[in-house]
């Protein structure tokens, strides 16, 4: 019986130690065949500087608390503004009080921001953040209402220079 034992010990090591045989990784394709072409693949990189995020959310929390000085401050002296509906090219203060007809009663506005991407060409000629947030208000009568959206913001020399939005609206959960 012993020697069964002291034969197995062996075959035990043998098979306990051996190494399980690698599986070859698939190959990864340098530059997989999409089915279409772009001019320019591949001239995006994370923008890392900050610069322009900290000024797209100062834009959006000045809109939120009515604070036109810090909003004015964030844009170029001519801005382009492409939304659900509609383009408006002109001044800040143009821009506000066509925005101040379209706000009509909306009182207690919040936003959330929900995440935000910073890109910049190489050569760091165009950049642009994009935005993600739902906007909640309340009308004259306490109705809640609320907007999802996403803006996608170019910078010129620091500021706005184009924002084009996108909005999607939510039916609001009774209470």
């Amino acid at each position: 019986m012993k020697k069964i034992y002291l034969l197995a010990i062996p075959v035990l090591l043998a098979t306990a130690c051996s190494q399980p045989e690698k599986v070859a990784a698939p190959a990864i394709s340098a530059s997989p065949e999409y089915p279409y072409k772009i001019e320019k693949p591949d001239q995006w990189q994370t923008d890392t500087s900050h610069a322009n995020t900290l000024t797209a959310l100062k834009f959006l929390k000045a809109l939120e608390t009515n604070d036109n000085t810090t909003a004015k401050a964030c844009v170029a002296d001519t801005m382009v503004f492409n939304y659900d509906g509609g383009t408006f090219k002109g001044a800040f203060g143009d821009w506000m009080a066509q925005m101040a007809e379209g706000m009509g009663d909306m009182k207690d506005i919040k936003m959330s921001i929900k995440d935000w991407q910073a890109v910049t060409d190489k050569d760091r000629n165009e950049q642009f953040v994009t935005v993600w947030y739902t906007q909640c208000w309340k009308d004259s009568k306490g109705k809640a209402d609320s907007l999802s959206y996403t803006d996608h913001m170019q910078f010129k020399g620091g500021r706005i220079a184009q924002i084009d939005e996108f909005s999607r609206h939510f039916t609001m959960p009774s209470h």
